[in-house]
């Protein structure tokens, strides 16, 4: 397992993050691009979505049409990948955008 640089700048993101995954009525949804370009071509799975998004960290934020993190970590095989997140509150749903394997 490689050594993990955090940056723990994004606390407020981390927490809200977290807060919308430990919800009852979480519902994770994907892009198209995500599901049927990302995913496939770089051999990401839904395990390994979940697994990023419940271990890794948040290492980016912004606000577009909603509010944007990208969260970064190791899949279930040990590849770092990082994760473009759409954050809904209110609806306690996370909106995957696009994923990509990271360069080692």
């Amino acid at each position: 397992m490689k050594a993990v640089v955090v940056s723990m700048k994004f606390h407020k993101e981390q927490a809200r993050l977290n807060a919308i995954l430990k919800h009852k009525n979480c519902v994770i949804r994907y892009s198209r691009h995500a599901i049927d370009d990302e995913m496939p071509a770089d051999q990401i799975t839904h395990a390994d979505v979940r697994h990023v998004l419940t271990k890794g960290h948040v290492t980016w934020f912004e606000i577009k049409k909603d509010e944007i993190v990208h969260v970064e970590g190791e899949d279930v095989d040990g590849r770092m990948i990082r994760i473009v997140v759409g954050l809904r509150d209110a609806l306690i749903t996370l909106m995957i955008i696009t994923v990509m394997k990271l360069k080692t």
